[in-house]
């Protein structure tokens, strides 16, 4: 019987090779309708999503979305239609037949014949509308410090001199701080208008964003394409974005932004309203941009209708410099009526403050609640002007919300008088008094009666001076190209108040990415969001007193990261917080070992394992290294024809071992490891929990290989959570069977006391790469850290180490480390500082391993944060695999 090649449909049907969009609409040409079923079944969710934000709901969206689809089978039978973006084609079809069967419904009105010869056209508002919601979604979800700085840099067009003295940095701050919010601005509007995340796809999804500016690191990059690759829901999403891109600065600014400012704070500041007739500079600032940016709306709208939705030849190249020159002017108007020009046209700085008539610190927004401060002679409308204003302060910072000015009801109007709205709960102030004349030239003043009595001027109260917190760099270890990591960083205060929200905003190194999947790798207390290119921000509810917060901030690093010393950078900033911030230096280098999981708190680390390659049971001699009583040779896998043991009775190679955790104990994190040799691909392995059925491990893999020998590991987290202690067993494991060989497998927990949280110093890390040791090669060497003046409390996994002789060693700063041995029941005491890998799997049936090596070691003191690790085989080659080290509580 012939095989033949199955058909496109049956390609189609099979789901580890999805067809893409192409391939179908080169079907559906072909004359295979089942081409367009899949079309439709991929994409109809997404039309109807479309239809409703158009129409609403109802019938009228099947009849939209059946409409678009006719559309595209009959115009794809014709010959024309898309050959690629099938996604954009078809949305646009769908909006089109939308607006269509909206202006169908419309009711006819009769109207005057030069009414109906005019041309008209109308808004295509449900656009605009659409692209304000997510502007303003994009601008909601920045940190409040980002949206500040863009209100006074691209709202009111302040320089960055004039923006440092109000928000307490230096001008260089401002211009690095208005560059970042950008970025981070026009990532989120497009991330914005992914409205859904498809199950699977949430640990992609953050990315995208990134993804189609291409600003991700390497790594993140290629895995991210990988996905949206395979993935329709984020190739749709990937390919909206991209169409998004070529019209996205049009829409943010020059309108787009000060509306997003103006709108964002109203649910919180509805209450607010401008006080009184010409109260001050400051609100009149504020109102003159509210006004500007309701004309700016208006004249959108205007040339919209009239000419905007079919533009004829030449129209559309005068209508372009038209509209931006009058986005230009209002924009100018703006800050001309936002004080913040002096009347000789320049920006003017901020005020000094004169003894008597201002607080502590002039320059800075009164306290919500404060009295708003007057312009001599009434403001705008009459009077001279004062020497300086402060410009309008941001409205969405918690400061000065009684000059909220973006009300309609409170807009200037009968020259200059600002008018209390139908809701201002503020009783009307009746009309000005009039002064009275003064004398004529030559004539006497009348007397007047006795003065009338004066109130005391009320003395404000001081603002509390701020906390002055320490930030400082943690070195964690060395960053490796290509591999993940995790950079730290302390936070002190030193003060007797505790803060409230501190912030610290991370500039990375060139290179090194913010690993946004990778938060089970780094536990703390903080929460870290994806920023600029230039790294994320991240946030702590606060610092006690006196007390210390660690930051810890998982990331990938570029395979090109230039080996060397890297800049980092950390600024803090926080409520009631003095800004700060400092310069470090991270080391990269080909490290063998890097930093996999990092967490804070009273954590301790749990190691046990087993093999699944030893001696036979029928030989004998065998019963002898089981229990651990062998001598010489014998103790050694050298000597041995290892095959496969089989505890789990799966018919390969498996074996158990007992994790035992303190009661109550929360698992932070954990990681299983497998090793051996393996000619061909290294497959997931099966993992039973305590009375559980084993099964596949999932997640992704990671990977260390050197020719046949492997390392691989995963990500157990969830599974050791819900598992607990008890006898945990592992099958599956790719190992080759013969004399000297070896494999097995660890799974490595981190936890601490329930309830304990990640408040304390203490600090757990666990480190992981194949590092080869041999006789003939220098001692490989390699950065660990922990908290100085604490016990170290070490544990390590070794593939190849022999029972026999004194030939290896684990030296941290010089110091041999002494191994903890497992009789295969329990602990029986210490091994000799000279063997530090002896066969020894901790928590498994055997005495001896027979090469596998699963242990802790004795602690031993921390004399700095950063520590040299050696392994030493002087007459023993073996393998370190994983490294753990937890210091402080």
């Amino acid at each position: 019987m012939l095989d033949l090649p199955r058909p496109a449909s049956a390609r189609r049907s099979s789901p580890a090779a999805p067809v893409s969009d192409e391939v179908l609409l080169d079907d559906l040409r072909a004359g295979q309708d089942q081409a367009f079923a899949d079309l439709y079944v991929r994409h109809r969710r997404t039309a109807y999503g479309v239809a409703r934000q158009v129409v609403g709901s109802g019938p009228a969206v099947d009849d939209v979305v059946a409409d678009a689809f006719t559309s595209l089978l009959s115009s794809v039978r014709a010959g024309r239609g898309p050959t690629t973006n099938v996604r954009s084609y078809l949305l646009t079809s769908v909006r089109n037949a939308a607006i269509g069967h909206l202006r169908a419904r419309e009711r006819t009105v009769p109207a005057e014949a030069q009414v109906v010869d005019r041309p008209h056209h109308d808004a295509d508002a449900l656009v605009a509308a659409d692209d304000e919601h997510r502007v303003r979604r994009a601008f909601a979800a920045l940190p409040p410090r980002w949206r500040r700085v863009l209100w006074y840099a691209d709202v009111h067009d302040l320089a960055p001199a004039h923006v440092a003295p109000i928000l307490g940095i230096s001008s260089n701050a401002v211009s690095t701080l208005v560059r970042r919010a950008r970025e981070r601005l026009r990532r989120e509007y497009l991330q914005a208008h992914q409205d859904r995340v498809a199950p699977g796809c949430e640990d992609y999804s953050p990315h995208l964003a990134r993804y189609v500016e291409e600003t991700l690191a390497a790594p993140l990059q290629h895995r991210v394409g990988v996905h949206v690759l395979a993935c329709e829901h984020c190739t749709a999403a990937v390919e909206q974005m991209r169409d998004l891109r070529r019209r996205m600065r049009a829409v943010l600014l020059p309108f787009g932004l000060p509306a997003a400012a103006v709108a964002e704070p109203r649910g919180r500041h509805d209450r607010w309203r401008r006080r009184g007739s010409g109260s001050g500079a400051l609100g009149a600032g504020m109102l003159g941009v509210g006004a500007a940016t309701a004309l700016g709306g208006w004249v959108v709208q205007a040339l919209r209708r009239s000419w905007w939705p079919r533009p004829r030849g030449t129209e559309q190249a005068v209508l372009l410099p038209v509209l931006f020159l009058a986005m230009s002017l209002l924009t100018l108007a703006a800050v001309a009526s936002s004080d913040v020009l002096d009347p000789a046209g320049r920006i003017e700085p901020p005020p000094v403050a004169d003894a008597g008539t201002a607080g502590p610190d002039a320059t800075s927004p009164p306290e919500p609640g404060a009295p708003t401060p007057s312009r001599p002679g009434g403001g705008r409308d009459g009077g001279t002007p004062p020497t300086g204003t402060p410009p309008a302060v941001w409205p969405g910072d918690g400061q000065a919300h009684d000059r909220w000015p973006f009300d309609q009801s409170s807009w200037v109007s009968d020259g200059g008088t600002a008018q209390p709205g139908a809701n201002d709960p503020r009783p009307d102030p009746g009309p000005r008094p009039v002064p009275e004349p003064g004398p004529g030239p030559g004539q006497t003043p009348a007397p007047s009666a006795a003065p009338p009595p004066t109130n005391p001027t009320p003395t404000p109260t001081p603002e509390p001076e701020p906390l002055v917190l320490e930030v400082e760099y943690d070195d964690l270890g060395d960053l490796v190209p290509g591999r993940s990591g995790v950079l730290g960083a302390t936070v002190r205060n030193p003060t007797a108040d505790a803060t409230g929200t501190v912030s610290v905003d991370v500039t990375l190194p060139a290179g090194v990415e913010l690993d946004v999947a990778g938060g089970s790798r780094a536990v703390s207390g903080w929460t870290c969001a994806a920023g600029t290119p230039d790294g994320p921000a991240c946030t702590v509810d606060g610092v006690a007193a006196g007390g210390t917060s660690t930051l810890l901030v998982p990331v990938l690093v570029g395979a090109d990261t230039a080996v060397g010393a890297a800049d980092l950078r950390l600024d803090l900033h926080g409520d009631g917080v003095a800004p700060a911030g400092v310069d470090a230096t991270v080391p990269v280098s080909q490290s063998p070992f890097t930093a996999r999981y990092v967490a804070t708190g009273p954590v301790e680390v749990a190691v046990v394992g087993a093999p699944v390659l030893h001696c036979d049971p029928a030989e004998a001699g065998c019963a002898a290294v089981v229990d651990g009583s062998a001598t010489g040779a014998a103790q050694n896998n050298n000597a041995w024809n290892m095959v496969t043991v089989d505890a789990l009775g799966t018919g390969t190679a498996s074996s158990t071992a007992e994790l035992a955790l303190p009661a109550g104990s929360e698992v932070v994190a954990a990681r299983l490891y497998w090793s051996g040799r393996c000619a061909g691909d290294v497959a997931p392995v099966r993992v039973g929990a305590p009375g559980a059925v084993a099964e596949a491990v999932a997640g992704p893999l990671s990977m260390y290989r050197s020719g046949q020998r492997y390392q691989a590991s995963a990500d157990v987290t969830g599974l050791v959570r819900s598992g607990g202690a008890g006898t945990w067993g592992v099958a599956d494991v790719c190992a080759t069977e013969g004399v000297g060989a070896n494999a097995g497998w660890a799974l490595v927990v981190l936890h601490r006391p329930a309830g304990t949280g990640a408040a304390g110093r203490g600090l757990a890390i666990v480190y992981d790469g194949l590092m080869a040791v041999s006789p003939s090669a220098d001692p490989p060497r390699f950065a660990v850290a922990g908290r100085p003046g604490t016990a170290a409390r070490i544990g390590a996994v070794a593939w190849d180490g022999d029972r026999s002789g004194a030939t290896d060693r684990l030296e941290l700063d010089g110091t041999p480390l002494v191994p903890m041995l497992w009789g295969g029941a329990g602990e029986v005491g210490t091994g000799s500082a000279g063997n530090a890998f002896d066969s020894t799997a901790w928590g498994s049936a055997y005495a001896n391993a027979l090469g596998v090596d699963v242990k802790p070691f004795q602690p031993v003191a921390m004399a700095a944060p950063r520590a040299e690790l050696v392994a030493v085989g002087e007459a023993d080659a073996y393998t370190l695999g994983v490294v753990t080290v937890a210091t402080g509580s």
